[in-house]
């Protein structure tokens, strides 16, 4: 009788169906380890504030079409999983390469490659904030020995 009713857990679970929930936990995790807080996640969506985003991640407010694509197209979701909890959250990628791009400027990179390409940048930022501080302490030193 549960199979009837896939809003229930036997329901969703004889049609491998993830629950609303399960799709919320999922969105919420990935944001998270992807670093981004609602309100960042807000700015790339091109929403205005950060509880649009905390409705629908919280399970407030159910994903629409318009919403699915939208989180599609910025986070790389599976828009069925987003609307029906059908299949994984993102996209199966098989080449960790450079992906072709449609831009002339920008290339598309995995999210796997961008995160390595982030802690590169991270660690030069600290290496060059250190040099930055060591070279500033260096002068007022000099200044002191004239």
């Amino acid at each position: 009788m549960d199979k009837d009713y896939p809003h229930t857990r036997a329901g969703a679970a004889s049609r491998k169906r993830a629950l609303p929930e399960d799709i919320c936990r999922a969105i919420s995790m990935d944001l998270k380890e992807r670093g981004l807080t609602h309100e960042k996640a807000a700015t790339l969506l091109g929403k205005e504030n950060a509880r649009s985003v905390s409705n629908q991640i919280s399970g407030k407010r159910p994903f629409g079409k318009n919403s699915a694509a939208l989180y599609a197209k910025t986070f790389g979701y599976e828009m069925p999983y987003l609307l029906y909890g059908i299949g994984d959250l993102k996209k199966k990628t098989s080449s960790k390469k450079l992906l072709e791009s449609t831009s002339g400027t920008h290339r598309t990179v995995s999210w796997a490659k961008y995160m390595e390409l982030k802690r590169k940048v991270d660690r030069l930022e600290r290496v060059v904030a250190e040099s930055e501080t060591k070279t500033a302490i260096a002068v007022s030193l000099s200044a002191y020995d004239k």
